[in-house]
């Protein structure tokens, strides 16, 4: 039999659950049903305890929460793209490696896998239309990404970080640029010579 709190957590279970299968079914995308889903998707990790099984997931759910972003991932992102302007052998590369930084290809992965996973009917959505559908993602991608507009991802360290191009860089964020969304890299050097650089975001592949 279970006890108050695991019968809590298995009613709350289940309600997160009928709500994210009814999102989905809706097959029609918003901005308020896609921050409504990201919402029962972080708290239905937590509550299963699974934010390592689906990390992108997560903090895709916690950056939407915050007007910018020092903790978790955050930072670590912001290294590794200060590392791959030292590292990437040319311009295609860079993009590249921003794209598989940013993770929105795996952040798709992890949703459809948690979609699956804690379906009640579970080959009605393992077989449907949305899950393979690269337009519904796409369109999903689209709303989410254009929320995260000017919602920084940043260092939890005062000092910047230095690499071979003379500037240092403490964040990054999302912004439109030319009708698409867009990368800045954000440095205090480029802020003073009031200059910006901006690196193209591949968002589906």
């Amino acid at each position: 039999m279970l006890n108050s709190l695991a019968l809590s957590n298995q009613n709350l279970t289940d309600k997160l659950t009928r709500r994210i299968e009814e999102i989905f079914s809706s097959k029609s995308l918003s901005v308020s049903k896609v921050l409504f889903w990201m919402v029962q998707l972080r708290i239905l990790i937590e509550l299963n305890n699974q934010s390592k099984t689906y990390p992108i997931t997560f903090h895709y759910c916690n950056w939407l929460l915050h007007p910018s972003l020092n903790r978790r991932l955050a930072p670590e992102m912001v290294k590794r793209i200060n590392k791959a302007l030292d590292e990437s052998a040319n311009v295609n590369a860079f993009l590249k490696e921003i794209s598989e930084i940013l993770s929105v290809k795996r952040l798709i992965n992890e949703i459809q896998d948690l979609i699956v996973v804690t379906a009640k009917n579970k080959k009605a959505f393992l077989f449907g239309e949305q899950i393979i559908s690269d337009e519904y993602w796409l369109n999903f991608l689209k709303i989410l990404l254009n929320e995260l507009i000017h919602r920084p991802l940043i260092l939890n360290s005062k000092e910047p970080l230095q690499n071979n191009f003379g500037f240092d860089i403490y964040g990054l964020q999302l912004v439109s640029a030319k009708e698409k969304i867009v990368v800045e890299l954000m440095s205090n050097e480029l802020e003073k010579r009031n200059k910006q650089i901006f690196v193209d975001l591949v968002i589906m592949k």
